[in-house]
């Protein structure tokens, strides 16, 4: 199971959807007032989107592997994924913001190191799929589709 190939692909798109909010923090530079500006909604609501995304892939992981890194805090991420799907109208700017500013960087992190792991070239892929906004060392973002690429 270690290095399933379920696994690696889970592991690739958290990593996307992490680094495509990165994308949206920087695109408002790290500015929740520009954030909450009016002509942002669809920054919002798509944020709001790739962290759904990241709680369903959440939900795909092992149970055997979620307890293997039990560092990561998957049951929350799953809770809030569900907090925001079935309260999507409820969930206030500040909230967004504040998952995306604190949990983000964090989950990131701690999924790229295993996913590098697991996938040596996985790198080399996010690489070219995100272009120059990619680095290993840092929390930076890219926008290109990478959802299908390790399927």
């Amino acid at each position: 199971m270690r290095g399933s190939k379920l696994i690696i692909n889970v592991m690739y798109r958290i990593v996307i959807y992490c680094e495509r909010i990165t994308q949206v923090i920087q695109k408002v530079e790290n500015d929740y007032n520009k954030f909450i500006e009016k002509d942002n909604r669809m920054l919002r609501d798509v944020s709001a989107f790739y962290i759904l995304q990241i709680g369903e892939l959440v939900n795909k992981l092992p149970l055997e592997f979620k307890k293997e890194h039990s560092d990561i805090p998957w049951r929350k991420i799953v809770d809030i994924r569900n907090r925001m799907a079935h309260g999507y109208d409820r969930v206030k700017p500040e909230t967004l913001w504040s998952i995306m500013m604190e949990k983000i960087a964090a989950v990131n992190m701690e999924c790229r190191r295993i996913l590098f792991e697991l996938d040596p070239t996985a790198e080399a892929d996010l690489r070219e799929e995100l272009g120059e906004t990619f680095d290993a060392e840092l929390n930076l973002g890219g926008d290109n589709d990478a959802d299908d690429r390790r399927d």
